[in-house]
């Protein structure tokens, strides 16, 4: 019977692993001695009873007892890189056991997303509602999301008069022995009057050594000024996906700041909606709003056709903007004959025939 000592799946880099065999018989008592052989595939190093050396392999013999703990490593050839790797375990010839399990690699990228917009004279967009002004994870060679080997800082020349400086508020951790991480948070600090976008370099140093580094494309911008509302198309079939974006911009005519992106909204389509599909408003798509000024929603076009006018305010808004409206279409793009179409050309026929025989009737009087 084999058990594991490290019973996940995936581990950190560097990290050695550890595999627990102890061979029982069918009544519970361990074997005696004999050949237990353990292999490792992918490129990783085993030695039974203490951690791999630079001269293991993929590979190793125990033949004190039936039972022991196995060391699973990268090895020298393989260190900082990933691994997939199979360990499968034999006792006296025969196949007892196997355990699957992956290696991350050394950190290799960085990935910045969600950027948001940040207020003038703030470090943070959402102040009202969290802190992250920005996301990131890091990456091995694999592309496989893993724990940051190194705090994360910033180049201080890549900033400027609008964006004076980077703060990480959380660190980017996989959580490799669980599998459930949290993304890193940055925020930024803006010009407390004068907005605009700076591309400020961030790094770290891996296990290696090697500088890791990306750009975070850090924005700055006011409060609301004025909004309007869009839909990504003019016109839509019954029952389809109708997306309303409403994008916010500051006095300067820039996309506005995600600070009162949670301000009170209202978003109505006088009939055009049969329901909603999301509504970022709520507290589950909260952290998808503000990016780049907008705020989008997903409703489900209505089964009745006809030209709707689709009308969005916003509570919060310097320059007491009301209700602004876009106008869309719900059509059906089906080519099949309708009902009514042939009540339509049923009576254009019998129009036709009518003048026919008038026509007709008027020629036989002449003669």
């Amino acid at each position: 019977m084999a058990t594991n000592v490290d019973a996940a799946t995936k581990f950190n880099n560097a990290t050695v692993v550890r595999l627990g065999v102890n061979l029982n018989d069918a009544y519970g008592v361990t074997l005696g001695a004999g050949v237990l052989q353990a292999t490792a595939t992918g490129g990783a190093v085993v030695k039974w009873a203490s951690a791999p050396t630079s001269v293991s392999t993929a590979s190793d013999v125990f033949t004190s007892a039936s039972y022991s703990t196995l060391y699973v490593s990268q090895g020298v050839t393989n260190a900082n890189k990933p691994v997939n790797s199979t360990v499968t375990v034999s006792w006296n010839g025969a196949t007892v056991a196997s355990k699957t399990f992956t290696i991350n690699g050394d950190a290799a990228s960085i990935k910045v997303y969600n950027n948001v917009i940040s207020n003038l004279g703030a470090a943070n967009a959402t102040a009202t509602v969290g802190i992250a002004a920005a996301n990131y994870k890091v990456y091995d060679s694999a592309g496989t999301w893993i724990d940051e080997p190194a705090p994360l800082s910033y180049d201080s020349s890549t900033t400027s008069a609008i964006v004076t400086s980077v703060a990480v508020e959380r660190a980017s951790q996989a959580s490799a022995s669980s599998w459930v991480g949290t993304s890193g948070r940055l925020t930024w600090a803006c010009n407390a009057t004068v907005g605009g976008s700076k591309d400020v370099t961030v790094y770290l140093y891996n296990t290696a050594g090697a500088k890791i580094s990306t750009t975070l494309p850090a924005k700055c911008a006011g409060d609301t000024y004025t909004f309007k509302v869009s839909t990504d198309k003019a016109s839509y079939a019954p029952g389809e996906i109708i997306t309303v974006t409403l994008s916010t911009f500051d006095a300067a005519g820039n996309p506005a700041n995600g600070r009162h992106n949670y301000s009170p909204k209202n978003v109505i389509a006088s009939g055009a909606f049969a329901s909603t599909v999301d509504d970022p408003s709520t507290a589950d798509y909260a952290w998808d709003t503000g990016l780049d000024g907008k705020v989008s929603y997903r409703f489900i076009a209505t089964q009745t056709e006809g030209t709707y006018a689709v009308s969005a305010s916003m509570g919060v808004n310097l320059s007491g903007q009301g209700a602004v409206t876009a106008s869309v279409a719900v059509k059906s793009t089906s080519t099949s004959v309708t009902n009514a179409d042939v009540l339509k050309a049923i009576v254009s026929l019998i129009a036709s025939i009518n003048k026919q025989i008038a026509a007709l009737q008027k020629a036989l009087l002449k003669k």
